[in-house]
């Protein structure tokens, strides 16, 4: 049986500040999401946010935090599972 070759790691260059697009695509290992589908995302949560923040009486200005919380539910939309793991 002939040895397999080793697969080669998606890397996406840095452009911009876009971090969190590059970093998610490399964890991904492909292009799956664009600045603007992190953008949309992250506008939604932006606006349920305020609105329920709104509905229960709280006020905030740390609207725009929102880069770390969209990470992981950007998963979400492209049906990717995250399981965690175990060191040993």
């Amino acid at each position: 049986m002939a040895a397999s070759r080793p697969k080669e790691l998606y890397h996406e260059k840095q452009v911009s500040l876009y971090c969190g697009v590059h970093a998610l695509n490399t964890l991904l290992q492909g292009p799956h999401y664009s600045t603007a589908d992190l953008t949309g995302i992250a506008r939604e949560f932006d606006e349920a946010e305020q609105r329920l923040m709104r509905e229960s009486g709280v006020e905030s200005q740390d609207y725009l935090r929102y880069m770390v919380r969209l990470h992981v539910p950007a998963f979400w939309f492209r049906d990717f599972v995250l399981c965690p793991t175990v060191r040993s």
